[in-house]
């Protein structure tokens, strides 16, 4: 029963993107598309299914129905290209702080520009899956932000079937991959700032908590760089939830540095207030939550700058789908709450 209700949800999606495409190739000009019958034998389904699409996109006012003749798009016009859009697992129920701010400043973005944007939710499904779909879509561009939720190695095997498929794609706030274009961010200035501040206060015991494992992986990469084991004492660990936090930290001697997932940022908060010993270790959030009165630092996305340069990226692999443009973009240290007096040593 679900592998049926799944083939009929992949059949009316597939019978939905043909038609969209049918109208966008098509422009201005009405053209006949095919019979209930014909899109049942051309997606392998029933009638019955394909003959509920036609009349439920008729009812949306894209397709027009003509009595004893048939059933036609009505045109749109398409003065830019369609790109699509996926953020996170691509079938999020609630958006978090850093996807909202994503997606507030690359919608704003977009919206200033001559395009389309088609919002994806593929995500849970396979890498074949979703490939198929988005060829499908026939899409200018494909852009994909925080991508998470999916098994470990997924989305090297998606990639790898996106550059063999040669769809135009970029990443956001994703480890940059070989051979696709896309945005991440550099924490090197605010790590910078951060040095600045812990040599000023002569502190070096440093942990770090994580919850992501691509950020978990790309930052402990840079660790010797950052914090060189001659100057700092460095533990970073993986946490499977936030819930393991407090448990973690009461086993231990508190850090000069303690540094969080933005998720772990309100609970980091609770424990340090509660410890007598709590104010002699700063807190510092990577992302940018700041859900908490307590003193911390973030490292502040700069989410504008950032949807600049993907508008950039998303209309050159329009024309030049070959193109692999990589791009880094620069947080800063930012205080929260209070700690204005410990931050004129920053610079």
């Amino acid at each position: 029963m679900i592998n049926e209700e799944k083939q009929n949800s992949d059949s009316v999606l597939n019978i939905r993107h043909y038609i969209y495409n049918v109208i966008r190739k098509n422009g201005m000009t009405s053209v006949k598309v095919p019979s209930s019958y014909e899109l049942s034998r051309m997606f392998g389904t029933t009638r019955r299914i394909a003959q509920r699409e036609l009349e439920r996109l008729t009812a949306t006012g894209v397709l027009i129905g003509k009595p004893r003749i048939g059933t036609f798009t009505n045109p749109k016009p398409l003065n830019g290209p369609l790109f699509g859009i996926a953020y996170g697992s691509g079938d999020h129920f609630f958006w978090g702080n850093f996807e909202l701010k994503a997606i507030a400043a690359t919608y704003n973005e977009l919206a200033n520009r001559p395009c389309y944007v088609h919002n994806l939710r593929i995500a849970a499904k396979s890498a074949d899956s979703c490939i198929t779909e988005l060829l499908s879509l026939d899409l200018d561009a494909v852009l994909w932000v925080g991508m998470t939720g999916w098994e470990e190695g997924h989305e090297e095997e998606f990639y790898r079937k996106v550059k063999q498929n040669g769809i135009p794609f970029a990443t956001y706030a994703i480890p940059l991959q070989p051979g696709l274009s896309g945005v991440d961010f550099s924490y090197d200035t605010s790590i910078h700032e951060l040095k600045q501040l812990l040599e000023a206060e002569k502190r070096s015991r440093i942990t770090v908590l994580l919850t992501t494992p691509f950020v978990y992986r790309a930052f402990t990469n840079r660790i010797p760089d950052y914090f060189p084991a001659d100057h700092y004492q460095v533990e970073t660990l993986l946490l499977k939830s936030e819930n393991e936090l407090p448990n973690l930290l009461e086993k231990k001697n508190l850090p000069d540095l303690l540094v969080v997932s933005s998720g772990l940022l309100p609970k980091s908060a609770e424990f340090l207030k509660r410890r007598k010993d709590g104010s002699s270790c700063l807190l510092l959030s990577l992302g940018p939550e700041c859900s908490t009165d307590y003193p911390h630092y973030v490292c502040e996305n700069p989410y504008m700058e950032a949807a600049k340069i993907l508008g950039d990226i998303l209309f050159t692999l329009q024309k030049d789908p070959e193109t692999a443009i990589q791009k880094h973009v620069e947080k800063r240290l930012v205080p929260h709450n209070g700690i204005n007096a410990v931050t004129n040593t920053v610079k």
